[in-house]
């Protein structure tokens, strides 16, 4: 009957050792714009905006109130008619996109991404 001991020793052993911290990931970094960035609507916002932004009950369909987000044409003049920073930023006095107000709002990095395009002039 000694050996019962030392099993539960051993497995006490085990299941403490197999125990570890959470690691938890760090969080994403903030997109930075600067005068070395390379950016564009192909390659860095169409793929923002096909996948939270014109989709077929939104801003590519019948329900787009008028704002058509499916092509560089059409997402550059909604940016330059100069409301558009101010939705995705939930901003007071701005219909919140995405809609409705309780969905969330597009990452930091995501806005700070379509902020440079349009710092730096709507790059196609």
């Amino acid at each position: 009957m000694k050996t019962a001991p030392a099993y539960m020793i051993i497995l006490l052993i085990l299941v403490v050792s197999s125990c570890t911290k959470d690691k938890t990931l760090p969080p994403s970094p903030i997109f930075v714009c600067n005068s070395q960035t390379a950016i564009t609507f192909t390659a860095n916002i169409s793929p923002i905006v096909n996948q939270h932004c014109a989709i077929s009950t939104c801003h590519s369909g019948v329900n787009s109130s008028g704002i058509y987000l499916t092509n560089y044409a059409n997402t550059k003049e909604s940016f330059e008619r100069g409301n558009a920073l101010c939705t995705i930023n939930h901003e007071a006095g701005c219909k919140a996109m995405p809609y409705p107000p309780s969905a969330d709002k597009l990452s930091d990095s995501l806005i700070a991404i379509i902020d440079c395009w349009v710092q730096k002039g709507f790059p196609n």
